[in-house]
């Protein structure tokens, strides 16, 4: 690393810093991040969830985990 890769670390570092320190906004980002990451996971999770088990198949409790586009097709050939 050069004396100006560390410069340039610093005064950005500084600079971060000092926008923290002043911004009421900043803050606010701060604070809000944690819940904002935790309820776009908890969103995302059932989400991704549903879109998993839509691909999978089922014989009464029986659920087959390989995928496949069977329902798909089902649904499609009903609409036509």
């Amino acid at each position: 690393m050069s004396a100006a890769d560390i410069s340039l670390k610093t005064t950005r570092s500084v600079w971060l810093s000092r926008w923290l320190t002043r911004s009421d906004a900043a803050k606010g980002y701060i604070l809000l991040s944690p819940t904002m990451i935790i309820m776009t996971v908890a969103l995302a999770a059932p989400l991704l969830l549903l879109a998993l088990y839509s691909f999978w198949t089922q014989a009464g409790y029986a659920l087959d985990t390989h995928l496949t586009l069977a329902r798909y097709g089902e649904i499609l050939d009903r609409a036509a």
